[in-house]
This record gives structure tokens, sequence and C-alpha cells, in this order.
């Protein structure tokens, strides 16, 4: 997401989707797109994701991207890409005229924002009813978070859920409410368990705002 050349996250390469595993958040996430949709991708990076939707799914993709020389990769699938801080009104003004969306995705973008509050209403905004939303974040209150704040540990690392270019915090609790205080309602979720204790599996899986890493969910514009 930074402006500067440096590309955080490129796979310098063909990145397959199909070839994750099933409960990797990518093949999530994207497993909530209809296929056909008319897609704005909020985030795009150099299009690694976009390309999975345009060659996979038959989707019709207009990203945002904040770092230039990510967009431009990105252009090779999408149909057009807009570059600009997506906290800035005039990004929200060129995406409207961009046309209607099927779908909004965002995979690993609403931490990032220093408000994401209002973006979700700017999402809902641009989305016709009946629309979707599908996004995808960190979960700070992940098992081995809490272990770690348990032990008073809080490291800001590279990659992950301390992420230090992450300006806020979500578990799946506190996402729920803030898509419900943004008029979404909530048809599925997905988890991400990124590993961890296979003995303690069985039992977190009763307990998804522990068990998650990572989160999809797909919410629709009434």
């Amino acid at each position: 997401m930074a402006p500067s050349g440096k590309i955080k996250y490129d796979w310098g390469g063909e990145y397959d989707v199909d070839a994750l595993a099933d409960d990797n958040i990518d093949k999530l996430s994207t497993s909530l797109i209809p296929n056909t949709s008319r897609v704005l991708e909020l985030g795009c990076s150099t299009g690694y994701l976009t390309q999975h939707l345009v060659q996979d799914k038959n989707c019709q993709v207009v990203g945002v991207e904040l770092n230039p020389v990510a967009a431009k990769k990105a252009q090779k699938y999408a149909s057009e890409v807009i570059v600009g801080n997506l906290e800035n009104a005039a990004i929200w003004a060129k995406i409207k005229k961009s046309g209607k969306f099927d779908v909004v995705f965002a995979s690993a973008i609403i931490e990032h924002l220093t408000d994401p509050w209002l973006a979700l209403r700017r999402v809902y905004n641009i989305l016709p009813p009946g629309g979707l939303f599908v996004l995808t974040f960190p979960n700070i209150a992940w098992w081995r978070c809490r272990l770690s704040l348990l032990l008073g540990r809080w490291k800001y690392e590279d990659y992950g859920i301390f992420d230090r270019t992450h300006n806020k915090f979500f578990t799946l609790f506190s996402m729920r409410q803030a898509l419900s205080h943004a008029e979404f309602k909530i048809l599925k979720e997905k988890y991400d368990p990124a590993g961890g204790a296979k003995f303690l599996t069985p039992i977190l899986k009763l307990f998804p705002n522990a068990y998650a890493h990572q989160i999809a969910i797909s919410a629709q514009k009434s």
C-alpha cells in the first residue's frame, strides 16, 4: 500500500489460487465472488487476485491501488486501475464514474485505513441493492495473539496481524458490528486458521473468534 516503488505483496510471477490450500484466505475470499461479476477490487496490488477473477471466474474488474508501480502491473488484468488513496474523497468520485458494480472486493485493506467505518459507508453507497461486499481482515482475537498478549508481548512486524502498517484492529465480533452499523447483512463467513496446534483444532473450531487467523466475509446491501 506504500506509495513508493517498493511493492509489499508482489508474488513475482503467476499466482495460482486454485492450487492453494482449501482454507487459505485468498481461496476462501475469491470463492465468495460469483462468476461473471463486475468487481471493484480495492487495493488490487499487482493484480495477482485480479488475474484469478478475470481468467478463472470470468469477471470484469476495476482496481484501485495506491502504489503506482503495482497499479501499472495490475493493468495487465484489470479493465481499469484507479491510482490513489482510498481515504481521499476524490478517489471515490472517480470510482462512481466507472459505472455500477455487482461486487466490491477488499482483501486485507480495511485494517490499513485510518477510518475504516467511513470506508464501509462509502462501499455501501456505491453498491446497488443486492450488491455484495466481500472483505478479508486479520483477527486480533486469534488464539496466538491472545497468548502473546497474555505473556505481555506486542511486537510490530513486517507482515501478519501485527503488521506495523495496520491502523485498526478487528475481531470477528467487532467486524460484524461495523458491517451491521453500515447497514450490511452478513451472508457468509469463512475462516483461515493459518495452521496452529492441531490437537486444539476441534475445540477452536467451536469458537471462530479464537480459531480464525484471517476472516473472509460476504455481506449484502439490502
